[in-house]
């Protein structure tokens, strides 16, 4: 090949021209191709050359073997761009049947071939050939909500092992290794993963739940509690009948009285009465309203503001001074006092919320 062909660059529309002719499967040159262009790439270049198929056809232009070297010299720069060093992408070797996840770590040689680091071989170098780079595949858009205290621990493939509660990422790494689930993938991965999950990742929709049934379980006694439901000065507003605390702040928003209770009281109490089991129903007797024999009462005292919140929310809402940040000392979220002090999401409650 002559010096000038191999030195010389080709214009944006003549690379163009080139890269059109390189996907064609008979490396044709695009028909509508200026004349004194082609006369360029066929003369001092020498990347084409005519071909008459028939004297009907015409003559049309295809690459040369300079030509196609030129436009593999212009595609594998296209792809340089678009894998630079570091950045992350999918690789299937040759003759493999799973696909890879590479990182690349040099520009391409000669060959058209650059340095990665293969994720599935724990980090081995290889050379794999730049154009058999694939993007990686979109990811799932971040799911919506406030941090909870909960973890999703998943192994090497992405799959949910278990879900653990713990303040910060030690905590839940901790609680995550007494799982024996997360042991075998230790021993098989050599590792797992552990994310923080957020408030609408705990809702599952029915059906969807991993390892469960998606049958109903067969019907069982329905237990009711008695609950007293009280304001912050300890009066009783009502008493509601319900199977969790729950259920019975769900009846007793029914209440007129309690709903006219609430503005400027601080929150409601609900105090567990007594357990019963819950009477048959009978259509001479209206409902008893209270137990008819209350054995000995046992307590249960919550707040009904702060149901299903978590901590930090919690305090935003009671006007704590301070708000939640990234710790880089701690490796975890911290609430952030103005004077820089950093508390736990415990220590917090225990400071503005006990």
């Amino acid at each position: 090949m002559p010096r000038a062909a191999w030195d010389a660059n080709p214009t944006d529309y003549q690379a163009r021209l080139l890269l059109a002719a390189l996907d064609n499967s008979q490396h044709r040159i695009p028909s509508d191709a200026k004349k004194r262009t082609l006369e360029i790439m066929s003369g001092r270049n020498q990347w084409v050359r005519a071909r008459r198929l028939s004297y009907e056809a015409g003559v049309h232009y295809v690459l040369t073997h300079h030509g196609v070297n030129a436009a593999q010299r212009l595609r594998t720069a296209q792809l340089a761009q678009k894998y630079p060093v570091g950045a992350a992408a999918v690789f299937t070797p040759e003759g493999a049947t799973e696909r890879d996840v590479v990182v690349v770590k040099s520009g391409p040689a000669e060959d058209g071939t650059v340095e990665v680091l293969s994720a599935t071989q724990g980090g081995k170098r290889l050379r794999a050939p730049i154009a058999a780079l694939e993007e990686l595949p979109e990811l799932a858009p971040a799911p919506a909500g406030e941090l909870t205290d909960w973890w999703t621990i998943t192994d090497a493939q992405g799959a949910e092992l278990t879900r653990v509660q713990a303040e910060d990422d030690p905590g839940a790494r901790k609680a995550a290794e007494r799982h024996p689930a997360v042991v075998a993938a230790v021993r098989r991965d050599k590792g797992f993963a552990v994310r923080r999950l957020v408030t609408s990742e705990l809702s599952v929709p029915v059906g969807e739940l991993r390892g469960m049934p998606r049958f109903s379980p067969a019907p069982t006694a329905e237990r009711l509690d008695w609950w007293a439901v009280k304001d912050r000065e300890g009066n009783e507003i009502t008493q509601v009948e319900a199977r969790s605390y729950n259920h019975a702040v769900q009846v007793a928003d029914e209440d007129p009285k309690v709903r006219a209770a609430r503005p400027g009281s601080g929150g409601l109490v609900f105090m567990r009465l007594a357990s019963i089991e819950k009477p048959a129903p009978a259509a001479a007797q209206p409902r008893k309203t209270v137990p008819a024999a209350a054995p000995a009462r046992r307590t249960i005292t919550v707040t009904a503001r702060f149901t299903r919140k978590s901590i930090p929310t919690r305090l935003r809402e009671s006007g704590a001074p301070g708000q939640m940040k990234y710790s880089d000392a701690a490796g975890a979220l911290r609430w952030v006092l103005p004077n820089g002090q950093e508390l736990t999401p415990g220590q917090a409650e225990d400071m503005f919320l006990r």
